[in-house]
């Protein structure tokens, strides 16, 4: 164990987070997450081990720690930063089995789906998400509140979600990009948690219809502000923060924390001390 390890593993915070074990060569070799991060980091080099936890420990040179607000956020962050890095001690979450994503895609006529990747980067992306049931459920009231297409191809006539109101129909009509971008603008409105200006216009049409005694067109504008209500305390449930990429270059929302603290080993610092960072920074640089 050098110098640099037995400083940092004094300061090691006791929060929930995520480390990162490198070599001399500055490789991420291992990401690992923890309900405490004092107690489970110093483990590796003040404890006998074997077989390939041995070796591991043996390449590592230097760590960095991120902190996050609880495990789950703990976990999420795991994931992704093993997909970013593929170390080479890694095993666990390195084949397909990811968490899903909901992708608004970038067709000529957009539509909502579930993902397991983040491949399209044109696409937007809203999650991982740990709870998949969480993710299906949020998808489809989407799909119930905005009128994007949900047919896999377009049909040569109108289908029953255009008489439902819930698809602006490009089978029958001319729908423009200015259309599309209206509606995508309120979903990720409400995946971002802004849901005032759309709610208060909600309310605004209902009780309208309400004094007008359209009662059924009242009810559905209720059954709307409902439905967002859920999808907001869903994604509340998944993960809180503020939104920010997955990766560099996509167009990718996903829920973070707004600030975390790492280990910086940088020559433009005098010390090994913790430094904030924003959260997108693990995803887009080497810090």
């Amino acid at each position: 164990m050098n110098e640099l390890i037995k400083t940092k593993i004094d300061n090691i915070p006791t929060n929930p987070g995520v480390y990162l074990m490198k070599n001399i060569n500055e490789e991420v070799i291992y990401v690992g997450k923890a309900k405490s991060l004092k107690k489970r980091v110093p483990q590796y080099f003040l404890r006998p081990h074997e077989g390939k936890t041995q070796k591991m420990v043996n390449d590592v040179v230097d760590f960095d720690v991120i902190i996050t607000s609880n495990e789950r956020e703990a976990l999420i962050l795991e994931m992704n930063l093993i997909h970013k890095y593929d170390p080479k001690y890694n095993i666990l979450l390195k084949d397909d089995k990811t968490y899903p994503y909901i992708e608004i895609t970038n067709d000529e006529h957009p539509f909502i789906k579930i993902a397991r990747k983040v491949k399209n980067k044109k696409s937007t992306f809203f999650g991982p998400y740990p709870d998949s049931k969480a993710a299906y459920e949020i998808l489809n009231l989407l799909n119930r509140i905005f009128p994007l297409r949900k047919c896999n191809k377009i049909p040569k006539e109108e289908c029953l979600y255009y008489h439902m109101h819930q698809c602006l129909g490009p089978c029958i009509k001319n729908i423009t990009k200015e259309d599309y971008d209206k509606v995508i603008l309120d979903i990720k409105k409400i995946m971002k948690g802004d849901t005032k200006d759309l709610v208060n216009s909600l309310k605004e049409d209902m009780y309208n219809y309400s004094d007008n005694l359209e009662f059924e067109k009242a009810k559905e504008c209720k059954d709307t502000i409902d439905r967002i209500e859920y999808i907001i305390s869903k994604d509340g449930e998944r993960l809180s923060g503020t939104l920010g990429p997955v990766e560099e270059g996509s167009n990718t929302d996903t829920w973070c924390y707004p600030r975390i603290f790492i280990y910086d080993n940088n020559v433009n610092y005098k010390s090994d001390k913790l430094r904030i960072i924003p959260y997108k920074d693990t995803f887009t640089e080497e810090t």
